[in-house]
């Protein structure tokens, strides 16, 4: 039985994301402070990327980042670095990005219009694309099954009852 009534959204952790996006999720964050102080966006976010094998892919979450930033027809909000929970936004932000690691783009369109009109939906989404395959070719995804295993329920039960 499920601790959430339906119709209620379960808050999504962090640490519950994917490696490709927990890395995305700690750039929007951290972008926006660097961005925010006026710091190098990128210098300050290169040792992340260098040290995960996805240099290339920091240019890119920069420009997706712009995008949101100057052509964003409404507030996106995406949490303080400390925070372990996912905002709203930062949620619709992956499943965008996931709809695009799948080859829905479709689907990421119209995840994308939600925050982004017409032809800047389209750049974002042409961009995000490139985020994704710059993770991919890096070994990293922004999809997964990072807490899904197999239980066995005999022995679950076992360690219930004693």
């Amino acid at each position: 039985m499920s601790d959430h009534p339906v119709g209620e959204a379960r808050q999504l952790l962090a640490s519950q994301l994917s490696p490709g996006a927990q890395l995305f999720v700690f750039s929007a964050r951290n972008w926006l402070v660097a961005a925010k102080s006026k710091h190098c966006v990128r210098g300050y976010l290169a040792p992340f990327y260098e040290r995960l094998g996805a240099g290339d892919a920091l240019p890119v979450m920069d420009e997706l980042m712009c995008n949101l930033a100057v052509a964003a027809f409404r507030p996106i909000q995406v949490h303080c670095p400390c925070r372990v929970d996912l905002s709203e936004d930062e949620s619709l932000l992956l499943d965008t990005l996931r709809a695009v690691q799948r080859s829905d783009h479709e689907r990421a369109n119209q995840l994308a219009q939600e925050f982004l009109s017409g032809a800047m939906a389209t750049t974002f989404i042409r961009v995000a694309d490139a985020y994704v395959e710059q993770l991919r070719e890096s070994n990293l995804s922004v999809t997964g099954m990072r807490y899904l295993c197999a239980v066995d329920t005999a022995t679950q039960a076992q360690h219930i009852t004693h």
